[in-house]
């Protein structure tokens, strides 16, 4: 795919996938910084991902990608190599969805 390609098909890229991870998340609110925006004289907000169910937005690409799998891996399991975040959040997915990993 390229460049200029991807680019235009990114943003219906990023819907997609927000739609087919919407159920198996918590849609995180984004509070203001004031402090921040005040010494950067700007508005800043902070997307409060700690308060999915693992604590971090890891779930969310953890989800997109194991509901993207076809049957015959998802059969054959899923393997992670990761004890931090993601690890988390593919093990809290596989749960969810009944699947088999390590």
């Amino acid at each position: 795919m390229s460049h200029d390609h991807l680019q235009r098909a990114l943003p219906a890229m990023i819907e997609q996938a927000a739609g087919r991870i919407q159920s198996h998340i918590v849609k995180t609110p984004a509070v203001p910084a004031r402090h921040l925006s005040r010494i950067t004289e700007g508005q800043v907000y902070l997307k409060m991902e700690n308060v999915q169910v693992t604590g971090s937005f890891k779930i969310r690409g953890a989800a997109n990608k194991l509901l993207t799998l076809n049957k015959e891996i998802k059969d054959r399991g899923i393997v992670t190599a990761s004890s931090g975040n993601h690890g988390m959040a593919i093990a809290c997915m596989l749960n969810l969805l009944g699947l088999q990993g390590i």
